[in-house]
């Protein structure tokens, strides 16, 4: 696992050095025409106050026009057809979809008289939830050193099984071990856990009230696709293994429902995103206006 995460990293940073380089391609020439050169002519002793403002003044808002407004164009179109490309996928589910945060998708309803939920965020992020009874908690993963290291921080143990690839924590063991012994549940489980796709991360839980399937990281960043035949297949499995959670005598321990949980579950809709964004732009206008401010008060006034 650690040298898939360090593969992954490696891909972000070749990645990110070629988007800096083409913002540096682009940027340094808007700053030399728009800013650099302006400047150098309005160091001019034999100009005035107002023209020394009209020739900062204009090239400085063009600057931040084609800067600001080129590069969030740029991110909206890619967030518009990424949106496109993942409301065809999850069309073939009937879930309604909407936006989450700013660059997110979230779709939320029922299938088979079960809640599911479906949560698609940058990173990339594929969180899906299904509805149950079963008040306890279990997380299923692949066996890698990290995921054992971090789970020993904690001071906790995995279930022995007879399964090779599989961690699984649980909080009530003897539920638990009622459960994989399923035949149908571990070929899911493997099924969920081992498929061939980019995901590097990939688990599936149990909290209380809902069965959950959380797939993240990729070796490709946000440049890659899965199949809405593999989606519908994985909120079907899903809701496979919540059937066969829910056959089984409750758990001893009845635990709570995570407030946390439920608030990821739900979204925070786009609100939250823009609002961000707008302190952003905000934050920017007031520092070009207080920069503007500060020339006219050096050259003492109209």
């Amino acid at each position: 696992m650690l040298g898939k995460w360090f593969s992954a990293g490696a891909k972000d940073l070749q990645r990110g050095c070629i988007y800096q380089f083409i913002a540096a391609v682009t940027g340094i020439p808007l700053i030399v025409f728009l800013v650099v050169i302006p400047f150098k002519f309005a160091a001019s002793p034999d100009i005035s106050p107002t023209e020394f403002l009209i020739i900062i003044v204009l090239p400085a808002a063009l600057f931040l026009i084609v800067s600001i407004g080129l590069g969030w164009g740029l991110a909206l179109l890619y967030i518009r057809q990424r949106a496109y490309w993942v409301d065809k996928i999850f069309a073939r589910i009937p879930l309604k979809g909407s936006r989450l945060n700013i660059s997110g998708r979230q779709y939320h309803g029922a299938v088979d008289e079960r809640e599911v939920d479906v949560l698609y965020e940058s990173g990339p992020v594929l969180t899906v939830y299904v509805s149950t009874q079963v008040m306890t908690r279990l997380s299923v993963s692949d066996s890698e050193e990290t995921v054992r290291g971090i789970a020993h921080i904690f001071h906790q143990e995995p279930i022995s099984l007879q399964e090779e690839g599989l961690t699984i924590y649980a909080h009530d063991v003897g539920w638990a071990q009622d459960f994989l012994e399923i035949p149908q549940v571990r070929e899911l489980l493997k099924k969920l856990i081992f498929e061939p796709h980019p995901f590097l991360m990939r688990q599936v839980l149990i909290i209380p009230g809902r069965l959950m399937l959380r797939y993240y990281r990729s070796m490709q960043g946000e440049d890659f696709k899965f199949a809405a035949e593999q989606a519908v297949r994985w909120v079907d499995e899903l809701l496979q293994l919540a059937a066969c959670a829910d056959s089984l005598p409750h758990p001893q321990e009845h635990l709570p429902v995570s407030e946390l949980h439920e608030k990821a579950r739900i979204g925070t809709g786009d609100s939250l995103g823009w609002a961000i964004f707008g302190v952003i732009v905000l934050l920017m206008v007031v520092a070009f206006g207080f920069s503007l401010g500060v020339i006219y008060l050096l050259w003492g006034g109209l």
